[in-house]
């Protein structure tokens, strides 16, 4: 079967690295993969690994923009500019994607689109308000949701009548060589600083706004002379109000803006926990990532966290509560052996609910219903 993966920009997040994946995997069971992207300037990270696993990745150069007429006909454009693929199957990732793939696509010759919700619907704005929005929700073949709550938003808005499923993200646990004091070295952190790590990109909804607060709470504090906040995540429409921010609070030499890292493995490894602060989410990659790696993590209380555990996880703070969130990292930081503990849950937990090779049966099973 052509399976062909549709992203939005060509950056690496976490809708991309569970694309990636699939593909990867799907790839290995016989299938031809194809990875597009509706318009990159930022492609260079994402070419290199999809080339070290001889998928190809093609750049549309879609052109977005506002008024409907124009819309509509660059939409056409590119769904029959997706024709001389000759694709059996379409996967776009993420709201851009969905909507201008599914609007019309038909047109490309495949014989089914499925509709990729990667969150809860945040980007969907007034219900009936945007006309194209609408009809690609009705004229997609089916539905996947990497989270339940995602999935019954979309049945909120448009009572679903296609095919839907829910499917748990799948996580690659790699192999980090080295010790934690060893891959610091690599890295340039002291061996004998607290390093707390959240990966992100610098976004509203990830809210580092309320992170910052409480790290500069916890700064005051702590026993710890050189404590740690490592962000990474490539530069986002936050990332001015960020720095902004972390000088009024006074702890630049307390705060390190990483930027998109191809290691970020290695970083999650060097850090002594993971802190998340996101308002909303599907279900967080990075969250699982630093779980697989048998990172500790501190989250906020949403569905998309809050669904990922078998029990009530204790360590959730309340969405904008900096106070509770401070409270949460103190006591990390002061609790070596509770740091431990819930590392080993968590890295049993993720082998447990998020295997790939789950991911890739779910997935062949659903499209082969269809």
């Amino acid at each position: 079967m052509k399976i062909g993966f549709i992203i939005d920009s060509g950056g690496i997040g976490g809708a991309e690295k569970q694309a990636m994946i699939l593909a990867s995997q799907l790839k290995k069971n016989g299938h031809h993969v194809t990875f597009f992207c509706l318009n990159s300037n930022d492609q260079i990270d994402i070419v290199k690994y999809l080339d070290s696993l001889n998928i190809e990745f093609i750049d549309l150069q879609f052109s977005f923009t506002y008024s409907h007429i124009s819309r509509f006909q660059n939409i056409i454009r590119l769904c029959w500019k997706l024709r001389r693929y000759n694709l059996d199957l379409l996967l776009p990732y993420t709201i851009r994607p969905n909507v201008n793939i599914n609007f019309a696509w038909q047109l490309t010759g495949a014989k089914a689109s499925i509709w990729n919700q990667r969150d809860d619907g945040h980007g969907f704005g007034k219900k009936y308000r945007d006309k194209i929005l609408w009809f690609a929700l009705k004229n997609t073949s089916a539905f996947i949701s990497n989270s339940e709550h995602g999935l019954s938003f979309l049945n909120d808005y448009i009572d679903i009548k296609q095919p839907k499923k829910f499917i748990k993200n799948g996580i690659e646990i790699p192999e980090i060589k080295g010790s934690r004091q060893t891959i610091r070295e690599k890295i340039g952190l002291n061996k004998h600083d607290l390093v707390v790590i959240m990966v992100a990109n610098l976004t509203k909804h990830k809210d580092h706004k309320t992170l910052l607060e409480a790290w500069s709470i916890f700064s005051k504090t702590t026993s710890y002379k050189n404590p740690i906040l490592v962000l990474a995540g490539k530069k986002g429409d936050s990332t001015e109000a960020i720095q902004a921010q972390i000088t009024k609070l006074e702890i630049e030499k307390m705060v390190y803006l990483s930027g998109f890292r191809k290691d970020i493995h290695e970083w999650l490894k060097a850090s002594d926990f993971a802190v998340f602060s996101s308002k909303f989410e599907g279900t967080p990659n990075g969250f699982l990532e630093a779980m697989a790696l048998s990172i500790p993590i501190i989250g906020t209380k949403i569905e998309g966290i809050q669904n990922i555990f078998d029990h009530d996880y204790n360590y959730l703070s309340e969405i904008d509560d900096f106070e509770q969130l401070a409270g949460h990292i103190k006591l990390f930081a002061e609790d070596p052996e509770l740091r431990k503990n819930i590392a080993k849950e968590n890295l049993l937990l993720v082998q447990k609910k998020f295997g790939v090779n789950r991911l890739v049966d779910e997935f062949e099973e659903f499209w082969k219903a269809l």
